[in-house]
């Protein structure tokens, strides 16, 4: 699914934005893809993938007028990771102390990164992997 959904949406969607005079597109990856996480094998490949995909669309597009980006986020306080703490007890003071700024995302972080690439303030990147994940990519 990280593979597939993502290809079919940033086909159709640089589709229509070429249609429309341009735009862009920010992919939605993992820290994940950029180290390994033996917990979660599977899903760190499909977000290299996902990566992959990420920066050929971006040389692909680019004359299209449409950018395309992924972010790579670390650990997010979201409901997912609630839910993981559940089945594993101390897996969010486990990432929250692996990050080199020492807590997790807050969801908005994420948002504001993703919408900096979106926004005409990032019009010369593309093909960008932005980490946002308090350092755990450094």
């Amino acid at each position: 699914m990280n593979f597939r959904a993502h290809w079919t949406a940033t086909t159709s969607e640089a589709a229509l934005m070429r249609r429309n005079g341009g735009g862009a597109i920010v992919n939605n990856s993992s820290i994940g893809s950029r180290r390994a996480n033996p917990e979660l094998p599977a899903c760190g490949a499909t977000k290299r993938a996902l990566n992959s995909i990420t920066e050929t669309a971006a040389v692909t597009r680019a004359r299209e007028g449409v950018r395309v980006d992924g972010i790579t986020p670390g650990g997010t306080a979201t409901a997912m990771f609630d839910a993981w703490e559940t089945a594993t007890p101390g897996v969010v003071a486990r990432v929250s102390a692996s990050t080199p700024l020492g807590r997790m995302a807050e969801p908005r972080e994420i948002a504001d990164a993703a919408a900096w690439l979106l926004s005409d303030r990032a019009s010369m990147v593309t093909g960008a992997i932005l980490p946002v994940d308090g350092g755990l990519g450094a």
